[in-house]
């Protein structure tokens, strides 16, 4: 009996020790910390320590040591791939490959994406991440079924695509709703139909100036328009961004030069040069969640007051679970001279779940 004591005891010994081995080591302003690299980016650590529950986030320059046991593979740079075990951080650097053997220096600026070997091995979907590491994109998705006196179906999909990559950022959204109303004893009507695409390139002048152009194209079949397309190129300021790695954060205003074309069902088109004037920003709100919005005033040049468009539209995610999020969003059209018989504003809401990709 006392052998398999000791026996039991030597193992549970063993098994701690291996426990304790196998933790990651972070050095922060003299103390060390034990538990799992969740992920580094340019600016910090994220790590989940073994003595409580959650993540914390550590400046990057706050780090004096960090070792791990598992390997890493850090996508940096045009197109670096460096994999390895985490061996130190120095100023502006994390030391990454096998022990014993001359470490790779990934400078800390150029990190795009770190993930662990392990889903970088065995995820197509990681290894997809890796080789689009400037790209990034989103599904959205919304529907809604009454079924009553008043029978109602509204269903709305949205996808966009965005690339990143100092100077330059690339944007497409596209979006669609449809929605139908019948009430009892009378015909379906629609109360929803309308499709859209917008391309947006940016391209940074200084850190505060940047040059934009983009194109709108559109049919909404509620306000019979058949087609509006919208070409517009200017210049914008940012008066407000955040300091984090390509200012996801900003609150910028742009002043440009357009053109405005719009055909109507029936024939009848009319178009006309405009200034464009414009907001945009995305700032974050509390639990991880985001706002996004932008507004357009599109006057004509030669009738300011009488011949305008007001674009208008904003969004607000609220996370779910990873890369699905809830997701609000409204949008706005002021036509100061819609087809004839409809009416000047249209107002569209969707709500929905949201696929990071």
């Amino acid at each position: 009996m006392e052998v398999r004591r000791i026996a039991l005891a030597a193992l549970l010994g063993a098994l701690a020790l291996a426990r304790t081995a196998a933790a990651d080591e972070i050095v922060v302003q003299g103390d060390k910390l034990r538990g799992t690299v969740v992920t580094v980016t340019a600016k910090t650590v994220v790590f989940e320590t073994k003595y409580g529950k959650g993540n914390i986030e550590i400046p990057i320059e706050e780090v004096q040591s960090l070792t791990t046991e598992k390997e890493y593979v850090f996508s940096h740079g045009d197109d670096g791939t460096t994999q390895g075990r985490i061996l130190g951080v120095e100023e502006g650097v994390v030391l990454v490959g096998p022990e014993g053997s001359d470490p790779v220096r990934v400078k800390t600026g150029e990190i795009q994406l770190v993930q662990s070997r392990e889903a970088y091995e065995e995820s197509p979907l990681a290894a997809a991440k890796s080789t689009l590491r400037y790209w990034s994109g989103n599904l959205d998705l919304g529907f809604s079924l009454t079924q009553s006196t008043v029978d109602s179906t509204n269903f709305g999909a949205g996808l966009g695509v965005k690339r990143v990559k100092d100077p330059t950022r690339f944007s497409f959204d596209s979006g669609f709703t449809y929605g139908t109303q019948k009430k009892r004893g009378e015909s379906t009507t629609k109360l929803s139909d309308q499709l859209f695409g917008k391309v947006r390139e940016e391209y940074d002048l200084t850190p505060r100036f940047f040059g934009y152009g983009n194109g709108w194209l559109e049919y909404n079949g509620i306000q019979r328009l058949s087609v509006r397309g919208i070409p517009e190129a200017g210049v914008g300021y940012k008066f407000w961004k955040s300091e984090e790695k390509d200012s996801t954060d900003f609150f910028a205003g742009t002043v440009g030069g357009s053109w405005v074309y719009e055909k109507f069902f029936g024939g009848l088109d009319q178009d006309y040069f405009a200034v464009s004037f414009g907001l945009q920003a995305q700032v974050p709100l509390p639990y991880g969640s985001s706002f996004t919005g932008s507004v357009s005033y599109l006057p004509s040049v030669s009738d300011f007051t009488n011949d305008f468009l007001i674009k208008s539209q904003a969004a607000v995610l609220f996370p779910l679970y990873k890369q699905l999020s809830f997701k609000f969003s409204i949008a706005n059209d002021y036509d100061n001279t819609p087809a004839p018989g409809t009416s000047f504003n249209y107002l569209t809401t969707l709500i929905g779940l949201s696929a990071s990709l």
